[in-house]
């Protein structure tokens, strides 16, 4: 496949459907609900948005994609308001035409060879009203998916609005024996002025980065971002299972972590055991570098108990014997790079691999259990370190491994 040096016949379309759905926004959804003959609910949307949407869980498309685990619920349709599952309404052809949970969700307009969802909300002032535009940040959002004869998608264009920002991005994929193989990935927007950070770099270099579709300015004006050109080759089993999506710069250069790769055969207790040593290791040889207070008396693993990682350290600190104040937090993997360890990170693939088994493993109505397996985890981290640290020339006599969380909203622990 080829990136596309005129994308404006697309884009223009997104513009005229952009002003059909804000002059015609409440008869549109009226018409569209009113379609709607049978109701079923899922543990997520199951609005099949991508053409590997069932393969692997394609949403969102910034973050490695995890195991598909989405399925639909066998009892009747829970109120949305009731519950955290996703409520979807189908026409008599079998489309869904809304998903949504109890706070926002999407409305899915169905044209000739294509479908437009709306990233839609309840409003606050009417109750069952189903709004478009978020009034505090002036934003709306929708996505238009174009189908070719099989019925596949065959483009697919994310249409961003907020403020003064517009933002466009489309994806085109490509097929080969009922299998889609490729996929090119470009953005566009229309900045009133260039971002902060671009303004003191020389022409030359910004127009490397920006590339103007009309005329030759690059504010006031469709450009796209070349940066955000994006290339995914998609490989299968012999049996046509997805193994791995690998995603390629404008350089043709592979992006450090896969999009998706299929998981090991192995149980999830094999990879917190492998991740906790990696882990442990890679902090233990990092202090041992990093550290300039010796013998030290404490170690500080940092976490984020609110972010996805829910518990493992992102960051250490060492506190010194004869320091009041821990020296600088840093993060430990960076200086593993410098030690010799893969470029690659080997603790940042199998903690994807952790994330993508518990997502396997546990649903939305196990989040107590998931997060207490993640604190075991961190103490089975805490634990091997002091078991390396402790008794040795490096440590004081009543050194301990403390957790700390960032945020200071989850009491940590301490191992002494």
């Amino acid at each position: 496949m080829h990136f596309h040096d005129d994308p404006q016949p697309l884009i223009s379309q997104l513009d005229t459907a952009w002003n059909d759905y804000q002059s015609h926004f409440d008869a549109k959804v009226e018409q569209a609900l009113g379609t709607i003959v049978t109701w079923r609910s899922a543990t997520d949307d199951m609005f099949p948005s991508h053409p590997l949407f069932g393969q692997a869980d394609t949403t969102p498309v910034a973050e490695p994609w995890r195991p598909f685990t989405r399925h639909w619920l066998k009892e009747d349709a829970p109120s949305p308001q009731d519950s955290q599952a996703w409520l979807h309404g189908f026409d008599e052809s079998g489309r869904i035409i809304l998903s949504r949970n109890h706070v926002w969700g999407y409305l899915s307009i169905w044209g000739s060879g294509y479908c437009d969802r709306l990233r839609i909300h309840e409003s606050k002032e009417e109750k069952g009203r189903l709004i478009w535009r978020l009034p505090r940040q002036d934003r709306v959002e929708f996505s238009r998916y174009w189908y070719d004869e099989n019925g596949r998608i065959q483009c697919l264009a994310c249409y961003l609005r907020e403020n003064e920002t517009h933002f466009r991005e489309l994806e085109w994929f490509d097929f080969a024996d009922g299998r889609c193989v490729e996929s090119i990935q470009q953005g566009y927007q229309i900045m009133t002025e260039l971002p902060w950070y671009q303004k003191d770099k020389p022409e030359s270099e910004l127009r490397q980065n920006y590339r103007p579709l009309q005329g030759d300015a690059l504010t006031n004006n469709l450009i796209e971002t070349m940066y955000s050109r994006r290339r995914v080759e998609y490989s299968y089993s012999p049996d046509g299972e997805l193994v791995k999506a690998e995603e390629f710069k404008p350089d043709g250069k592979a992006v450090d972590e896969l999009r998706f790769h299929k998981l090991p055969s192995r149980p999830i207790e094999e990879t917190i055991a492998e991740l906790v040593q990696t882990t442990a290791n890679t902090i233990f040889k990092s202090v041992k570098k990093r550290a300039t207070a010796k013998p030290y008396r404490g170690l500080i693993l940092v976490y984020s108990a609110e972010h996805a990682h829910c518990g493992l350290p992102h960051d250490v600190s060492v506190l010194g014997h004869d320091h009041p104040w821990p020296e600088d937090r840093y993060y430990y993997e960076e200086y593993a790079n410098d030690l010799g360890v893969e470029f690659k990170r080997p603790i940042t693939k199998l903690l994807t691999e952790y994330n993508q088994r518990l997502s396997a493993r546990f649903t939305f109505d196990d989040l107590d259990e998931e997060t207490a397996l993640t604190v075991s985890v961190l103490r089975q981290i805490a634990e091997q370190l002091y078991s390396d640290l402790a008794g040795t020339k490096h440590v004081t006599e009543d050194f301990a491994v403390l957790a700390i969380d960032d945020h200071g909203d989850v009491d940590g622990f301490e191992v002494s």
